[in-house]
């Protein structure tokens, strides 16, 4: 979505990930469930979308460079 939507397809996403990764130090693969559900249980909202929210941060990063 990002390099599509966001970068307007000018980037894209390569996976160049090896059989061994053990002796990268990389962690165990692991499944996680992520669920908001709690969250919004206490009455929280998310206020923008998924899109919105990385054309925020990337404008927030060109307009702060080095923080």
């Amino acid at each position: 979505m990002v390099a599509h939507e966001i970068a307007k397809d000018e980037i894209r996403v390569e996976y160049d990930i090896p059989e061994d990764i053990s002796s990268y130090g990389y962690a165990a693969d692991t499944r996680l469930f992520l669920d908001a559900g709690k969250l919004r249980s206490l009455g929280w909202q998310a206020e923008v979308g998924l899109k919105e929210a990385f054309e925020r941060m990337m404008e927030d990063m060109q307009e702060s460079p080095g923080r």
